[in-house]
């Protein structure tokens, strides 16, 4: 089974921060396992995302919020990965 999230939040972030936070978010998120889309531009971010395990899913909420502070994550799940 594969632990679905999907998440957004609006929060600015100046543009010559992005290139550097895209590839941490894109390094983590490889680092744990996880699949999925992530777009981050100046006014916040948008994703959704596959963990192999609920263990993992929560990493990458812990890490989200760390990075973009309070975020509400709508879950799902699916028998293959999506």
């Amino acid at each position: 089974m594969f632990h679905i999230t999907a998440h957004y939040k609006f929060v600015p972030k100046e543009a010559e921060h992005l290139p550097a936070l895209q590839e941490e978010i894109k390094a983590f998120g490889e680092s744990i396992g996880m699949s999925g889309l992530v777009l981050i531009g100046t006014e916040g971010l948008n994703g959704t995302v596959a963990a192999p395990s609920e263990e993992i899913l929560q990493q990458w909420k812990d890490k989200m919020q760390t990075v973009f502070g309070d975020i509400t994550f709508k879950d799902s799940f699916a028998d293959e990965q999506p």
